[in-house]
């Protein structure tokens, strides 16, 4: 499938403004009808104006969210703003490669569908996620893995710094993606009830002092979690104030949350006094993918961490939890914000306000004043900072600071190719994107010459 991106002028005419096709040079033109029908272009509209022109009519024309990050998310993060023909020309490259690694995958979408995502997610479906779950509880687990999902973590009972700006930190996403992907998740169809023996056990911490009983609590479901996955009745019954304003239990999600999993179970203690009754267990494992996604590798490919953004959404999709694969998604979600908690903790306690965090993003608000400090916080811990900060930054300095993050994630992090470019570039960050291109492009060769095109490329930008 043939990918083009189409930057128009003005949105909410979509007449004039930039083609490129497969990374090609950008072209101008002056109607959409100089768009080629053999190729899907992805353009910069927002969902509204798309449906307001009638372009939902055309397959072959896609809305700005098409591939989950928006247009305008990659516009600030690349920092394209003001060259929508090189921007054009950089995503249509990026969104043709990462069509192609999925295709080399076996992963083939002919049909474009509302969102990329829901077309992988049907790709994605095996037998066993395509199941109803089977036992005695089988009708009350939807509404159980309902109110344990949350896409969404929302700040609470805090105020916007007055004279700041909310900005996206993104997570390198090959090493983000991967990390999770390769968890452990619900496995099996048929689920069980679990009890603790009473009707409800309360642990965690109240008043910065842990509660009595929680360190064999938290070994008992650390334990449970080696080889089951898990549901449980949940109340947070207190929570340290300063966790509050960006981690409280249940803000941002769509329903009262009455149920939690296992994995946030856990890290809800860490700062709450919780009290957990009893749940449904099963069986646990990991995903199968392609053997050739290699889920062990150090990134280096953009394109590449896009698609793993996709398959991350695809499973991640409430659209599509409902059919196929609703506890999936719940522990998916659970592990995304846990993760993502660690790196709001971080920004906090160097009081940024952290706005809201989700797949791999951490919102923060930054005042002009601030740039410098919380560009080098994010390099320190492994974040991408949007481009426009990068670029008036001064004095850019990354750490070894050891922050409470997952140790394994951590490491990803650090040896992800993409966060050491962006840690080697940050005094240069006009050569990111160029930088980011050429490393891309590797992702096409044979697989035997990636080592060697790979080390040219990076010995290149030392020059």
């Amino acid at each position: 499938m043939k990918v083009g991106v189409c930057i128009f002028d003005h949105t909410d005419t979509a007449t004039s403004g930039w083609r490129s096709s497969e990374g090609s040079e950008a072209e101008r033109i002056d109607s959409i009808s100089e768009l080629a029908t053999d190729t899907m272009w992805v353009t910069n509209l927002p969902y509204y104006d798309f449906r307001k022109l009638n372009l939902h009519r055309s397959p072959n024309i896609v809305d700005a969210q098409y591939f989950r990050s928006s247009i305008k998310l990659l516009t600030d993060e690349l920092g394209l703003g003001e060259t929508p023909d090189r921007l054009a020309s950089v995503l249509s490259g990026f969104f043709s490669r990462m069509i192609a690694v999925a295709e080399s995958n076996g992963i083939s979408v002919q049909s474009p569908d509302y969102r990329y995502l829901k077309s992988l997610g049907l790709e994605l479906a095996t037998s066993l996620l395509r199941k109803r779950p089977r036992g005695a509880f089988g009708k009350m687990l939807k509404e159980v893995w309902s109110q344990s999902t949350q896409q969404n973590q929302a700040m609470q009972n805090a105020m916007v710094p007055r004279g700041a700006n909310a900005y996206a930190f993104t997570l390198p996403r090959g090493a983000y993606f991967r990390w999770i992907l390769s968890q452990n998740f619900p496995s099996a169809t048929h689920w069980e009830k679990h009890s603790f023996g009473a009707d409800q056990i309360v642990i965690g911490v109240q008043d910065g002092v842990k509660l009595p009983g929680t360190t064999e609590a938290m070994a008992a479901l650390k334990d449970l979690m080696k080889t089951k996955a898990g549901f449980f009745r949940l109340s947070v019954q207190s929570m340290d104030p300063h966790y509050q304003k960006f981690s409280a239990y249940g803000s941002g999600s769509n329903v009262m949350r009455g149920y939690a999993s296992l994995p946030e179970i856990l890290r809800l203690s860490q700062y709450s006094k919780i009290a957990i009754g009893d749940g449904w267990k099963a069986d646990c494992g990991k995903l199968e993918f392609p053997e050739r996604f290699d889920m062990a590798a150090n990134e280096f490919s953009f394109s590449r961490g896009l698609l793993f953004e996709n398959v991350f959404a695809a499973y991640g999709s409430s659209s599509l939890s409902d059919t196929y694969f609703p506890s999936i998604t719940a522990y998916l979600r659970a592990y995304d914000r846990i993760a993502c908690s660690y790196f709001a903790e971080a920004f906090q306690e160097f009081n940024f306000s952290v706005g809201s965090y989700s797949t791999g993003k951490i919102m923060v608000y930054v005042r002009p004043q601030e740039v410098t400090q919380v560009v080098n916080l994010a390099l320190s811990l492994g974040l991408l900072p949007p481009m426009d900060l990068l670029m008036v930054a001064e004095g850019v300095e990354v750490d070894n600071a050891k922050y409470k993050i997952p140790p394994v994630l951590r490491q990803r992090i650090d040896q992800d190719y993409i966060c050491r470019l962006y840690r080697g570039l940050a005094s240069r960050p006009d050569k990111l994107v160029d930088a980011l291109v050429k490393m891309d492009r590797v992702v096409l060769e044979p697989r035997a010459e990636r080592a060697k095109s790979l080390t040219a490329v990076l010995a290149s930008l030392q020059q």
